[in-house]
């Protein structure tokens, strides 16, 4: 706008020095200046817009582990898968193209990884199986993240990947769980957005006990390293 207003004043302060034009000339340069000026002010919009385009950010929906058996997951994993679900059709609606991460390695009684399970309840229900990757080494929530991140970073162009380096996703696992499991996400590289599934009443007691311990756990690893 500076440009603008100051090749206003230079052609003012022209137009002062030289002779008077005739009417008819001076009019097809008003209309050409006119013309000049409105491409001028257009071309910032379609600026913005080319940069949008070339900016815009594959959505990334993590979704952490949790028990799982021969037959399927667990109801608390399926929950969260549902929600996933949601979260990927919405934007699928809007026109986006993008991946679930299933994150969950193989327990010592488990008949194979928490990942591939979670897959295969989510291409049952229609998700592709191009849309959705496997993180199938962790057994924390803290390698949920940080084997996510690992694995979201191979990849060319990173999805989820910001300006400021950070990779925004939407994490979802069960209500309770989610401070600690974004703690870890911040702490792995990621902008979380918090998506958390309902948890069946029934288990509720013992998840909250669960959690309180898996917490200060963590918080003491946490500070454990940093001890010299």
């Amino acid at each position: 706008m500076k440009f603008v207003a100051e090749s206003a004043l230079a052609s003012k302060a022209l137009r002062r020095l030289e002779p008077v034009q005739p009417r008819t000339e001076s009019l097809a340069l008003t209309r050409l200046d006119t013309a000049q000026s409105n491409s001028i002010r257009r071309r910032p919009a379609q600026s913005r817009t080319a940069r949008t385009a070339r900016t815009q950010i594959t959505p990334v929906i993590i979704v952490l582990g949790g028990r799982v058996f021969p037959t399927g997951p667990s109801l608390s994993v399926a929950l969260r898968l549902a929600q996933a679900k949601q979260q990927f059709d919405d934007a699928r609606r809007k026109g986006l193209h993008p991946y679930i991460v299933c994150s969950g390695g193989q327990g010592s009684d488990e008949h194979a990884s928490e990942a591939l399970i979670m897959a295969g309840w989510l291409t049952r229900r229609g998700v592709p199986a191009p849309a959705i990757l496997l993180e199938e080494k962790s057994a924390s929530t803290e390698e949920n993240l940080a084997f996510t991140a690992e694995l979201l970073r191979q990849r060319d162009p990173v999805p989820g990947l910001q300006s400021n380096g950070r990779i925004r996703a939407v994490v979802v696992t069960s209500w309770q769980h989610i401070p600690r499991a974004e703690f870890f996400a911040r702490s792995a590289g990621f902008e979380p957005a918090m998506r958390g599934a309902r948890l069946p009443l029934r288990q509720l007691p013992k998840a909250l006990i669960w959690e309180v311990g898996a917490t200060g756990m963590a918080l003491l690893r946490k500070i454990s390293r940093h001890l010299p």
